[in-house]
């Protein structure tokens, strides 16, 4: 399968457009994977945060 088939209606048909918007989708890429990194970094955060139940605590 060519990924033309799919990219044109995503990316744009003309080489212009088309690198206008492949550079708008990195762009957006990089910031979702930055907004997903603090997202685990503020759960794994409070994950530490909380006490360790009895039940898991070596005796």
């Amino acid at each position: 399968m060519s990924t033309d088939r799919w990219r044109k209606p995503w990316c744009g048909s003309s080489a212009r457009e088309d690198a206008t918007k492949w550079e708008e989708a990195a762009t957006v890429a990089e910031q979702a994977l930055r907004r997903r990194i603090a997202l685990w970094d503020g759960i794994a955060a409070q994950l530490q945060s909380r006490p360790t139940p009895v039940s898991q605590q070596h005796r």
